[in-house]
């Protein structure tokens, strides 16, 4: 069948705007020090303690300063405790992880918060199942792809929490490879693979003669990554005496080499990645709280792969 003449070619339907609808809630202080303070729970997670980083400060004696956290998913409203000295109870019983119900009454210390539904969130989903090489289908992993773009642009530090195999290493390589720095360099320390007593060596450089063995200068990698993007996998194995010199390192943009006395400014974006609950580690003591900050300028979970099912390839297990 041929086309009337004049009516030009067909035109294909317009898309649909990929969205993914989450509920918002309202948490209000019922009891406890802060009474009638609210903070509502979209898409992003929020965190609730004693810390001045929360999104909800409480001054209350009997919470940790990092308690819990909250997100809302597809199944509702999701609380998780962080380790905290007193723990965490929903309608009196005590939990690590729990999904809330409207209604729903959290205690924290002398503090108690009430769950209440406010209205709908709509989220930008990505119309492509991948992300450079990271690939993910379910909607959660397509919210983070929506994402990326603007992250990447962006020159600021981006921490990437999630469980081993998720996906963060590939991600910050996508995150480099879309970023103004994608023609620089792309380097690649692993925390937890280099012995404490190198670590320093590893990252700054040494002089010749800094210590035994120190036959030549090496540069370190975060003077190797000049002009592009340095990646420090298993932030959290960073041992406690080195995090105070990486965040002098990242407050000043300098370094000094190992034996060293010359400042070397640096140039580059930062991407830390971990799979341990950094505010967990604050608040035993074993992560600083100051370095976390700096560290979570933009911070990006990826959800574990219990909680992407379609991205699990058929006869795997998880």
């Amino acid at each position: 069948m041929h086309e009337p003449e004049g009516t030009g070619s067909t035109r294909a339907l317009a898309r649909a705007r990929a969205e993914l609808r989450l509920q918002r809630f309202r948490l209000t202080v019922v009891a406890g020090p802060e009474r009638g303070r609210s903070v509502e729970v979209g898409a992003d997670e929020i965190t609730i303690g004693t810390a001045p980083g929360n999104d909800l400060v409480l001054e209350d004696h009997a919470v940790s300063r990092h308690h819990v956290t909250i997100t809302s998913t597809p199944r509702g409203a999701l609380v998780r405790d962080l380790g905290s000295t007193n723990g965490t109870k929903v309608n009196g019983v005590p939990v690590e992880r729990a999904y809330l119900l409207p209604g729903a009454t959290i205690s924290l210390g002398h503090s108690e918060l009430r769950v209440e539904p406010a209205g709908e969130t709509h989220e930008a989903l990505s119309a492509e199942d991948r992300y450079g090489r990271a690939l993910g289908t379910c909607p959660a992993m397509r919210r983070i792809f929506a994402l990326l773009p603007r992250l990447a642009a962006a020159d600021a530090t981006i921490l990437l929490e999630g469980e081993t195999g998720t996906g963060k290493s590939l991600l910050a390589e996508a995150i480099h490879e879309a970023s103004p720095r994608a023609s620089g360099p792309y380097v690649v320390v692993d925390c937890g693979a280099i012995p404490p007593t190198l670590i320093e060596s590893e990252l700054f450089g040494h002089e010749k003669g800094a210590f035994t063995g120190a036959a030549t200068t090496r540069i370190g990698a975060f003077e190797s990554a000049r002009g592009g993007t340095l990646f420090l996998d298993e932030i959290g194995e960073l041992p406690i005496e080195m995090q105070p010199k990486l965040l002098r390192a990242l407050e000043e943009r300098v370094v000094k080499r190992v034996g060293g006395n010359e400042s070397i400014r640096l140039d580059l974006r930062l991407i830390a990645a971990t799979n341990r609950e950094l505010r967990e580690e604050v608040n035993r003591g074993r992560f600083r709280s100051d370095l976390f900050y700096r560290l979570a300028t933009m911070r990006l979970r990826i959800p574990p792969l219990r909680e992407r099912r379609d991205d699990i390839p058929p006869g795997s297990s998880v």
